[in-house]
């Protein structure tokens, strides 16, 4: 009976300890979940601070997109705006230039007084039309008769300075030529027979090439012509065909073209080519004045 009692007892404590022993396991597991809970609300609060800012970026950037999306718009509205300008004032200068040319080719075919006035009309009009420039010589070819004509230069052939102004006494022709143009190269022969025939007498030539890119000719095409054919008088290479200042300034729109100069180095015609025969024994035959 007291063994019985015995191992009754040992039972009983045997059951009090196991149930101390799992209490103790469910507190230590409460206790983990406490703690991995603790270590895992940091980790949560960064990751949703990290969406808000996420948002936040996105929203930035979708302003900034719209925002760029925005001056790109105005800027190619002020790039139009400002092409139209461009265009417009282009196609106004177009306008001004063709009724210019169309005036000055009116004024070609006028009595001189008509002449002068449709050249004033476009030098007032037009003035920053190529034909301004055109008529502004126009007008000096005519007020410039019988007043001193200054052209100087560094001859093609020799290198050497050749000036009006040295030339004084002589009676000079000035030619407005190309190589490339064909009555131009006419008169050659008829230049050079009157050089021939006068030059011990006071006659001087002078040449003025319009050779240049815009021809398709250069300073070795006029030496090379120059050469080819023995023309013996001083040469004049502008460079720029009809554009050299020189031409411009003086309105050769048309080459050939001949000033006679008398022996006092003053303007005595703009329209020589037909009078050379008549003109240059005149002039040579007039005495300087002292």
């Amino acid at each position: 009976m007291k063994n019985a009692r015995n191992i009754l007892a040992v039972a009983c404590l045997a059951l009090l300890l196991s149930a101390c022993d799992n209490s103790q396991t469910d507190r230590d597991q409460a206790s983990a979940a406490s703690d991995a809970a603790s270590a895992a609300q940091p980790a949560a609060d960064n990751a949703a601070t990290a969406a808000e800012q996420a948002r936040e970026n996105a929203g930035s950037a979708l302003s900034d997109a719209a925002s760029a999306v925005g001056d790109a718009t105005k800027a190619t509205a002020d790039e139009l705006s400002a092409k139209a300008k461009v265009a417009g004032t282009k196609a106004a200068a177009a306008a001004n230039e063709t009724a210019a040319d169309m005036l000055f080719s009116a004024a070609e075919l006028s009595t001189p007084a008509e002449k002068e006035k449709l050249f004033r009309r476009i030098i007032n009009d037009y003035p920053n039309s190529s034909s301004a420039i055109l008529a502004g010589g126009k007008l000096r070819q005519a007020s410039q008769i019988g007043l001193p004509f200054d052209l100087g230069f560094f001859d093609v052939t020799t290198g050497n300075w050749v000036h009006t102004r040295w030339l004084r006494g002589k009676v000079i022709i000035v030619q407005f030529w190309a190589t490339w143009c064909g009555p131009c190269v006419g008169e050659i022969p008829q230049l050079k027979e009157l050089y021939a025939r006068y030059k011990d007498q006071g006659l001087e030539i002078l040449g003025v090439s319009l050779d240049g890119p815009r021809t398709q000719t250069n300073l070795d095409t006029l030496k090379e012509f120059i050469k080819k054919n023995k023309i013996e008088w001083p040469q004049y290479y502008q460079g720029e065909s009809f554009d050299s200042a020189f031409s411009r300034s003086w309105a050769i729109s048309a080459i050939p073209t001949i000033f006679v100069l008398d022996r006092e180095g003053k303007l005595r015609s703009t329209d020589a080519r037909e009078k050379l025969d008549t003109l240059i024994p005149d002039l040579l035959a007039a005495k300087q004045s002292k």
